[in-house]
């Protein structure tokens, strides 16, 4: 994926190493126009792109739900549905009664509990 401009022609790609960069030339007369040619954090998708690509990397406390599912053998939604049932309301209340209760380490705790009382105030 590249990462942005360097200069004239050039486009660098971020290796994901501190301080390492890969150049490359793209092809003459090309131009770079998507999304994954700009740099993390650049604004919105280019002219004639979707907004809505399905393909991006979930971030989040949903980035830890697939896990969560394959290691506990429960669905998140199970796991929400004990969060909104528990008389407990405050963050890390939940999160030590999940490790506790039911065995989960504290990153899955914390996802489950985050993104649950998410979507109860949002």
């Amino acid at each position: 994926m590249f990462g942005g401009k360097a200069g004239a022609g050039i486009t660098v790609c971020d290796a994901g190493h501190f301080g390492e960069a890969i150049v490359s030339l793209p092809p003459a007369g090309h131009t770079h126009n998507s999304a994954q040619d700009r740099r993390p954090g650049a604004a919105g998708p280019a002219d004639g792109e979707d907004a809505t690509d399905m393909t991006a990397p979930v971030k989040g406390p949903a980035s830890y739900f697939p896990s969560i599912e394959k290691k506990y053998g429960r669905p998140v939604a199970e796991w929400q549905d004990l969060i909104r049932a528990s008389p407990l309301t405050k963050h890390m209340e939940l999160v030590s009664w999940l490790k506790t209760e039911h065995g989960l380490g504290h990153g899955h705790a914390n996802a489950l509990v985050a993104q649950t009382l998410a979507e109860k105030t949002g």
